[in-house]
């Protein structure tokens, strides 16, 4: 999210999307780069052959290992690694050339595109720190829960407590994949 302090507006797309509906929304939302992780390679590579090698736009294509692990990119031609363009960027705080309004576009979330394809709904700046009061507020005055353990989530507060009160008793998120 701190992202969003340089301007850079994130879309959440679904990550089973292929083909067609993952092109509309790479290509709706207008985007100038796609972050994706090594599971989503192969999506990506079908993307690019089906639509002859450039997608609308020409947003940059990058992949991202998580942990900071990096593995030869050059099966990859057409994706550039995250990792390493990190290692290399100056760690001091951007300049911020451009002012971010409270009523400005944060996020763009995918529906799921169950009656066609996927619809982006914007998530303004305002109504992102509306979710994120509210979260804080309701940990501390209703759960009862120190300030300290309020964290961000993307996840609609309903999984969110959910997974924590399987958390709770001993079950993690793994679990649920596993049919515990």
């Amino acid at each position: 999210m701190s992202a969003k302090e340089i301007g850079v507006i994130g879309a959440l797309i679904n990550t089973n999307l292929r083909l067609t509906p993952l092109k509309h929304c790479i290509e709706s939302v207008n985007c100038k780069a796609v972050i994706f992780t090594l599971d989503l390679v192969d999506a990506m590579n079908e993307l690019l052959a089906e639509c002859g090698g450039q997608l609308e736009g020409g947003p940059t294509l990058y992949t991202f290992l998580e942990g900071g692990t990096s593995i030869p990119m050059t099966f990859y031609d057409s994706f550039k690694s995250l990792n390493e363009i990190l290692a290399d960027v100056n760690p001091t705080c951007p300049i911020v050339k451009e002012t971010i309004g409270f009523g400005d576009v944060a996020m763009f979330i995918f529906t799921s595109g169950t009656t066609g394809l996927p619809k982006a709904a914007s998530i303004k700046h305002s109504r992102y720190l509306m979710l994120a009061a509210t979260t804080v507020h309701i940990k501390i005055n209703i759960i009862r829960k120190p300030a300290e353990s309020c964290k961000q989530s993307f996840f609609p507060l309903v999984v969110q407590q959910y997974e924590e009160s399987r958390r709770e008793k001993g079950a993690d998120s793994n679990s649920i994949e596993r049919g515990i």
